[in-house]
């Protein structure tokens, strides 16, 4: 990936300013996005996205009115990253995942996440405890994991996680490609 980013960073409008690098590996080609909230907001906003395919040419594309979001931040750095807390992204995505029931054809749009998704983190969030020390009892009874995690912990292999989960043995969710298992936190 290292080669291909490196030559096309060279043909990018001289100024370009970029948060995110994305490389499709169907075509070579690489978008250089710029998300100016990464590192501060929870679901940062895209606002310019630059492509450039891998003979060179370069285009730039039009963000719509209701501009796309990143959700799952966490997922796009290394768990060592300083710009933003790593472990209260991954947090913050079990959380809405715990929510359930959203459209997910809908989730990647500001306004849609805005209307539908925040104020059920608010309502979730104004049932919490009021001392900050002292985690929810929902939270003291289960959390989400990804794959590996939930494999590790719960001694499987990937093929018994999936008839767990295919059998209903296990509760998971699936988000985007990646599914998603609930465990007690006695074995998270």
């Amino acid at each position: 990936m290292g080669k291909t980013v490196e030559w096309a960073k060279r043909h990018l409008p001289e100024h370009y300013e970029y948060s995110v690098v994305k490389l499709n590996q169907r075509n070579d080609s690489v978008s250089f996005i710029h998300c100016p909230g990464f590192d501060v907001e929870h679901e940062p906003v895209i606002t310019a996205i630059v492509v450039v395919n891998a003979s060179g040419q370069v285009q730039r594309r039009t963000t719509p009115t209701d501009p796309y979001i990143y959700h799952h931040k966490w997922l796009f750095v290394a768990d060592d990253f300083q710009g933003f807390d790593v472990a209260e992204s991954k947090s913050r995505s079990e959380q809405w995942i715990a929510l359930g029931d959203d459209d997910r054809s809908r989730i990647g749009r500001k306004s849609f996440w805005e209307e539908f998704v925040v104020p059920r983190f608010n309502e979730t969030n104004d049932k919490q405890p009021s001392t900050a020390n002292e985690p929810a009892q929902e939270e003291l009874k289960s959390r989400w994991v990804r794959s590996a995690e939930a494999r590790k912990a719960l001694k499987l292999s990937t093929c018994d996680l999936a008839h767990k989960r295919e059998s209903g043995e296990i509760k998971s969710k699936k988000v985007g490609n990646a599914y998603w298992y609930e465990l007690p936190t006695n074995e998270a």
